[in-house]
């Protein structure tokens, strides 16, 4: 559902999920320093210095941010296919690839 929600329960979720007790804490200071907070200016140093590692942040296809708790795992089908350039491959051979990747998997 688009639009802004009144509140956000992604810290209790969090919490819920199991999430060590330091990340939880932490993160309540931020939301308060956010919530508290009345320039703009504040708020994005905040944001700023506590930004996730780019490691930790993925992109997902319609362009938006995905944060992960993890650092990504490699995997050589992944590392391939991101550099498969699928305007130039043919039906045939994007099936070949396909099937190399399930033997790979």
């Amino acid at each position: 559902m688009p639009g802004a929600a009144d509140k956000s329960y992604g810290i209790h979720v969090a919490k819920l999920a199991g999430v060590p007790t330091s990340v939880i804490n932490r993160a309540n200071e931020i939301l308060l320093e956010l919530e508290n907070d009345d320039s703009q200016e504040q708020s994005a140093q905040i944001k700023t210095k506590h930004r996730p590692s780019k490691t930790n942040r993925l992109q997902t296809a319609d362009g938006m941010v995905q944060l992960t708790f993890f650092d990504p795992v490699d995997n050589p089908v992944l590392t391939e296919l991101s550099r498969v350039d699928i305007n130039s491959l043919t039906p045939l051979d994007a099936l070949a690839l396909i099937q190399k990747w399930q033997k790979e998997m």
